[in-house]
């Protein structure tokens, strides 16, 4: 068959409606999942009383296509620093012991049409974190900070095609506890000593005061709190549990950073049609002048 009968099967029209209809369309082109048990970064007495620990487990990401899935788990975490600002001072502390800590990624993105989904999950088993005061067998006695927990999970996904985007996060706190004592500055104390939620909602702030933010099941989609999936992008990332200190008064010295505990996170994003459906279409249209033109000759 000679491309005029071809072209005059199809009609001009046709071929520009498949050009411009397939040129529209996208799939999910790329997708990413990534976790961790804990991470944490904390300094006060410039820098003399730090504590800082790089995401864990490691390697713990999948970046889609290809497909894939990836688990790690970390044994434990033990670690501490002391210091004594002065010859008559206290000598402040913290430490940060855990059991296993778990984490897995994986994402189904291939570059072809239909549903596709990344998610991501990471857990904390038996932690122990505090900071205070040392006392003469050199044990924290007089805690400002106390949270343990048994475990700690959280879990993030995305997932749908194109313009349908669904993100999903959710945070899990089994035998979890915050207390918060000796913290008091011109009167005005802390005073928490509970239980913590066992399936907090997003964004549940419990402590919010004297420079320390204590945040539950922090979820940021497309960056945002309370944010929403683009039609062509969609985010999420979810923590457990997130301590937050900003000049946190600890014994006459300033403490800062932060304090992550199950970390998961997701994403997706849509990709046109390749080129080649739009060089298609412009080559059909191209033969189609052209044998026009032989035949007006």
């Amino acid at each position: 068959m000679t491309i005029n009968k071809i072209i005059g099967v199809l009609g001009v029209g046709a071929i520009l409606a498949l050009s411009s209809q397939q040129a529209a369309a996208a799939v999910v082109g790329s997708g990413m999942a990534a976790s961790h048990g804990l991470e944490a970064g904390l300094s006060a007495f410039d820098g003399n009383l730090s504590l800082s620990i790089d995401p864990l487990p490691v390697g713990v990401s999948v970046v889609a296509p290809p497909p894939g899935n990836v688990s790690n788990t970390h044994f434990g975490v033990d670690t501490g620093d002391a210091f004594k600002p002065g010859l008559l001072s206290s000598t402040f502390a913290m430490e940060l012991s855990t059991g296993v800590l778990n984490a897995s990624a994986s994402s189904t993105v291939d570059g072809a049409p239909g549903v596709k989904e990344s998610s991501a999950s990471s857990s904390v088993d038996d932690l122990d974190f505090r900071i205070g005061t040392l006392d003469l067998l050199g044990l924290i006695s007089a805690s400002t900070v106390d949270l343990t927990a048994g475990t700690i999970s959280s879990s993030a996904s995305v997932g749908g095609t194109p313009g349908n985007f669904v993100a999903n996060g959710g945070t899990t706190l089994e035998d979890a506890s915050l207390s918060l004592v000796d913290a008091d500055i011109l009167g005005i104390g802390l005073g928490l000593d509970g239980n913590l939620i066992v399936n907090p909602d997003p964004n549940l702030v419990i402590v919010n005061a004297l420079g320390l933010t204590v945040t539950l099941n922090r979820q940021l989609v497309n960056g945002e709190v309370g944010g929403s999936c683009a039609i062509n992008d969609c985010h999420i990332s979810v923590d457990a549990i997130v301590l937050e200190f900003t000049d946190f008064l600890l014994g006459g010295g300033l403490l800062n950073g932060e304090l992550v505990l199950g970390h998961s996170e997701a994403g997706v994003s849509a990709v046109p049609v390749p080129a080649a459906v739009w060089l298609f279409g412009s080559g059909l249209v191209g033969l189609y002048g052209l044998a026009r033109r032989k035949a007006v000759a």
